[in-house]
C-alpha cells in the first residue's frame, strides 16, 4: 500500500469520527439542493472542507470534485484528483438512521487508481486500489464463484433527478 493511501485512510476513518459523532440535526442544519428530496446538512460542509484541507496536507498538487462545490470535470486528467461525497446517504444521516458512509476516489490523469467507502457506525471500510485487489478493512474481498442465477444482487438509483433520470 502506498503512503498516500495510508495517509487517506486515516483521513477518511477521521472525518468518518466526526459523521459519528453528530447525534442531531436541527432544521437549520439542514437545506436543499436542485432535485428532489436532495438535501445537504453543515456536516456534509464540514467533513467535504475536514477531507479536502487533510488531503491538501498530504497531496499539495490534489485537485477535486466535491459534491458541495462547484466543479469542473476537467481536473479529472491531473495527477491527484479526488472525488469526494462527503456523507453519501444525507437523508439517512438526517434522520439518525445510521446508514450513511463517506466515499472517495482518486484519479490519475483520468484512470481510476483508488476507491474507498467507510461506514464510521459499523466501522467498515470499503477499499479498492488499481493491481492490488479490493479490500473490507484489511481482509481481502474476491468475487464469489456462483452463478448470477444463484447470487444476491442489489443496486440503487439516484432519485433526485427523476423527470430526466428515471428511464435511464
Amino acid at each position: 500500500m502506498s503512503d498516500i493511501i495510508k495517509k487517506l485512510i486515516k483521513i477518511i476513518k477521521d472525518a468518518g469520527e466526526v459523521m459519528a459523532g453528530a447525534h442531531s440535526i436541527d432544521n437549520g442544519d439542514v437545506s436543499s439542493k436542485e432535485g428532489s428530496a436532495n438535501f445537504v446538512t453543515v456536516y456534509d460542509v464540514k467533513i467535504q472542507e475536514l477531507l479536502m484541507s487533510e488531503i491538501k496536507k498530504a497531496v499539495p498538487d490534489a485537485l477535486f470534485i466535491a459534491e458541495e462545490k462547484e466543479n469542473d470535470s476537467s481536473v479529472l486528467m491531473g495527477e491527484h484528483c479526488f472525488i469526494i461525497d462527503p456523507i453519501d446517504g444525507t437523508t439517512n444521516f438526517i434522520h439518525d438512521y445510521r446508514h450513511s458512509c463517506i466515499s472517495l476516489a482518486m484519479f490519475s490523469k483520468g484512470e481510476a487508481v483508488f476507491g474507498a467507502v467507510y461506514d464510521p457506525y459499523l466501522k467498515e471500510f470499503f477499499r479498492a486500489e488499481k493491481g492490488n485487489g479490493a479490500f473490507l478493512n484489511d481482509a481481502p474481498m474476491k468475487v464469489s464463484s456462483r452463478k448470477m442465477s444463484e447470487a444476491v444482487v442489489a443496486y440503487g438509483t439516484s432519485p433526485y433527478y427523476k423527470s430526466t433520470l428515471s428511464e435511464k
